[in-house]
């Protein structure tokens, strides 16, 4: 991995709220991908949104996948954001529950994404 991402670094600590952390504080921003009502069920995610609002300060937004189709906020948001950085690629960590967490999430956030994709 080394090769093709040559400023990867690894966690001193194989815990994953290290990792966690270190996404968001490295990030511009955090986009979270998740049913408003599997927010607190998912520990790992929950801890995205601490780490973003509380440790770090960071902009962060709940893409709630339970409406019809969040692209549109989800857009308007990210253009804040991109406007931000100024001529600088905005750093975007994207964060949700497993799908063990939450069936079909996964389908659910690639469609958004694809959504945004398309759109830019």
């Amino acid at each position: 991995m080394r090769g093709v991402f040559p400023e990867l670094l690894e966690t001193p600590s194989a815990d994953p709220q290290q990792r966690t952390a270190w996404n968001v504080r490295d990030a511009d921003a955090t986009l979270i991908l998740c049913p408003s009502d599997r927010l607190d069920a998912s520990p790992g995610t929950r801890f995205t949104r601490l780490c973003a609002e509380a440790i770090f300060a960071k902009p962060w937004l709940l893409a709630d996948l339970t409406t019809a189709d969040p692209s549109r906020e989800v857009a308007a948001w990210l253009d804040a954001r991109i406007l931000e950085c100024g001529a600088r690629p905005l750093d975007l960590n994207v964060a949700g529950p497993r799908e063990s967490e939450a069936p079909g999430i996964r389908e659910r956030a690639a469609q958004v994404l694809r959504r945004l994709l398309a759109e830019r």
